[in-house]
């Protein structure tokens, strides 16, 4: 039986099953006392003051258990290579992105299917924390129709 048939009584206790890590036990940085954050909202009326600390670490450093020692993140940029609009968007994304982002890893262009692929793409490694950040937000205004 799927998990997705049972009731929501065995579903519960299913995800039970699996505790999760408590999130702010990584935490290196936890103010002097007093250790709640304040409830005081900003001039906008709507976001939370919150107090200067130091920087997170995650600004520089990809928390475990990433491992950036090969690349951290991959993304697949995906088109259809039966659509020759897309064909020459994609075709073109990929040269734009070798040229502006020289220092990632940039894989050949395929233009059919690869590996467990559904679909023709190429591959783009990032391993730091900013460069995931800068071509992720990047790659979201300029891809196109590409997926």
């Amino acid at each position: 039986m799927s998990w997705y048939s049972r009731n929501p009584d065995d579903l519960a206790s299913l995800i039970s099953l699996a505790p999760l890590p408590y999130n702010l036990a990584a935490l290196e940085y936890i103010p002097p006392p007093p250790q709640t954050l304040p409830t005081t909202v900003n001039p906008d009326g709507k976001s939370l003051y919150n107090p200067p600390g130091p920087q997170s670490k995650s600004y520089t450093d990809f928390p475990k258990p990433i491992d950036s020692s090969n690349n951290a993140f991959d993304f697949h940029v995906y088109y259809m290579p039966t659509n020759e609009a897309e064909f020459s968007f994609a075709k073109q994304l990929h040269e734009r992105i070798r040229r502006e982002f020289p220092e990632l890893r940039i894989y050949k262009f395929w233009d059919k299917a690869v590996g467990p692929h559904p679909t023709a793409m190429f591959e783009v490694n990032t391993f730091t924390p900013h460069q995931t950040g800068a071509f992720f937000s990047w790659l979201v205004v300029n891809r196109g129709p590409c997926s």
